[in-house]
C-alpha cells in the first residue's frame, strides 16, 4: 500500500524480523533496510533515510507517510482496516470506467469546450453554429465492440459483467484468479487462455490488477502492446506504475493505440490530445467512502467477537 504511492522508497525493519521480510519488500518495489533494534534507533534512522514506513519484531510500527513517523498502534490498526476495506469501492470504479469510456468515445470533453465557446451569441447564432459543426464531434457506441479485462478481482469482475449490459463481447484474463471473485463472473464472459489471445481481439482494454513487482510496467511494448489490435483504446483504473508511459506514448504515435484513458495524471500524459485523464477519482464517491468505513467496522467487529478476518 505504502510503496504503491512511494515506489523505490526505503522500508526499515530491525534485525529480529523474519528473513522473508526483505524479499517481500523488494517484490513490492521497495528498498529493504535492516537496522538495529530499538524504538529510538529505528525512529532516528527513518528520519535520516526519509523512510515512509518502519517496524520492529516487537510490534512497533512507524508510519511517516500520512502520519508523523512515531510508533502508533492505533493508527497502524486503522491503516490495516483501510486496506482491508478497499473492495467496498468496487462499484464506484466500475461506474467511472464506463463513464470515462463513454466520454472518450462520444467526444464529450471536446464538445463541451465547443459549447462553452458559444457564449455571447444569441439563440439563432448558437443553433446555426451547432448544426454547422456538430459533425465534428461524431463518436461511436460501445455496443458490438470487444472489451478485454485484465485482472479479475472484484473490480475487474464488475467491469466485465457490466460490459455485457452495454452490449459488448467480453474477454477476461487473469493467470491467478481468486475463486471468491471468479465465482461472480458471468458465464457470458469468455476467459482468454493468454494475453495475446485477449489483446489481439479487443477494441478496448481495461486493466485492473494490483501493483507489485510482477505488475510494475506490465503494460509495455514486449508481450503486451505488440499484441494489441490496431486502433484499440487502453484504460487504466488500477495503478499508474502498471503502465509503461513511454511505451503507451509510442503506441499512440504509431496508431497502435488510438486512445488512452487513465486515472493517474502525469507530466507525460497531461495535454496529450489522445489521452483522457481523471485525477484519481476511482473511489471518490460518498457511497464508496461510507461502504469502506462500514466494511472496516464489520472487519474489526468480526475479529474482536469471533477471530475472523475475511478480506485479508
Amino acid at each position: 500500500d505504502v510503496l504503491a504511492r512511494n515506489p523505490g522508497a526505503p522500508i526499515l525493519f530491525d534485525v529480529k524480523c523474519s528473513q522473508r521480510l526483505a524479499p517481500a519488500i523488494e517484490a513490492a518495489g521497495g528498498q529493504a533496510v535492516m537496522y538495529k533494534t530499538g524504538h529510538s534507533l529505528i525512529k532516528a534512522r527513518m528520519k535520516e533515510l526519509d523512510a515512509p514506513l518502519g517496524g520492529e519484531m516487537s510490534g512497533h510500527i512507524f508510519f511517516k507517510e500520512r502520519w508523523y513517523g512515531f510508533d502508533d498502534g492505533t493508527y497502524a490498526g486503522c491503516r490495516l482496516l483501510e486496506i482491508l476495506s478497499r473492495s467496498a469501492n468496487a462499484n464506484a470504479v466500475v461506474e467511472l470506467v464506463y463513464t470515462s469510456l463513454g466520454i472518450w468515445l462520444r467526444n464529450v470533453e471536446k464538445s463541451i469546450e465547443f459549447c462553452q465557446g458559444l457564449t455571447g451569441m444569441n439563440d439563432e447564432e448558437i443553433n446555426k453554429e451547432v448544426e454547422a459543426r456538430k459533425k465534428k464531434f461524431k463518436g461511436e457506441e460501445m455496443s458490438g465492440k470487444t472489451l478485454a479485462v485484465f485482472g479479475l478481482g472484484k473490480i475487474g469482475v464488475g467491469v466485465a459483467n457490466a460490459g455485457l449490459h452495454h452490449g459488448m463481447r467480453l474477454l477476461g484474463f487473469d493467470p491467478f484468479p481468486a475463486l471468491d471473485n471468479i465465482h461472480h463472473l458471468s458465464p457470458e464472459v469468455t476467459l482468454a487462455r493468454s494475453r495475446k489471445e485477449a489483446l489481439s481481439e479487443a477494441d478496448f482494454i481495461s486493466v485492473h490488477m494490483p501493483l507489485n513487482k510482477n505488475t510494475r510496467g506490465y503494460v509495455t511494448e514486449k508481450d503486451f502492446l505488440e499484441f494489441v489490435k490496431d486502433g484499440a483504446v487502453l484504460i487504466n483504473y488500477a495503478r499508474g506504475p502498471i503502465i509503461d508511459e513511454d511505451a503507451v506514448l509510442s503506441s499512440l504515435a504509431s496508431g497502435k493505440l488510438r486512445g488512452h484513458i487513465s486515472d493517474f495524471p502525469s507530466v507525460k500524459f497531461l495535454g496529450h490530445d489522445k489521452i483522457l485523464v481523471t485525477p484519481h477519482l476511482g473511489a471518490s464517491t460518498a457511497e464508496s467512502e461510507e461502504n469502506c468505513a462500514t466494511m472496516a467496522v464489520r472487519e474489526l467487529k468480526n475479529y474482536l467477537e469471533f477471530g475472523n478476518i475475511v478480506h485479508s
